[in-house]
């Protein structure tokens, strides 16, 4: 064995754990796009809740908490988000995100669009299967998430 064999072995291996690197991160960064197609079934939450998106882009939730759709007011804390409308799939940078026109809703206070994030799996969340969830609070923090039922 040469001198120059330990050094050839070590650059070697270092080359090679550089390469698995490189392919691990191009393939957990690769960017998938959610469709409507995907969104579209019954989601289900800790707590019952229920969110059923429909092929025709109509929505029905049950049993939301109101404190995630509302942040910051007390009084709706424990107060159930019943209702419907329309939805359809859309990016906002950085996240993908349904977007849920409530239409029909038995507290009025829910009246409004709600943004219902899309994460996936992977290092950046941008992977099949496709989750939906809110943030608990801040952006960025604990996440109340539906997954496929």
């Amino acid at each position: 064995m040469t001198s120059k064999q330990p050094v050839r072995i070590k650059l070697l291996v270092r080359t090679s754990i550089l390469l698995s690197l490189v392919c691990l991160l191009a393939f957990a960064c690769k960017d998938a796009t959610p469709t409507a197609a995907n969104m579209v079934c019954t989601w289900i939450a800790p707590g019952n809740s229920k969110l059923v998106l429909s092929g025709d882009s109509t929505f029905t939730i049950e049993n939301l908490p109101g404190e995630i759709v509302i942040h910051g007011d007390e009084s709706i804390r424990g107060v159930p988000c019943d209702g419907s409308g329309k939805w359809w799939l859309e990016y906002k940078d950085p996240y993908w995100e349904v977007r849920l026109s409530v239409l029909n809703v038995k507290d009025k206070r829910f009246f409004r669009e709600i943004p219902v994030e899309v994460g996936g799996t992977g290092m950046l969340d941008n992977n099949p299967p496709w989750n939906r969830y809110f943030w608990k609070g801040e952006e960025g923090g604990a996440r109340f998430t539906f997954t496929k039922h």
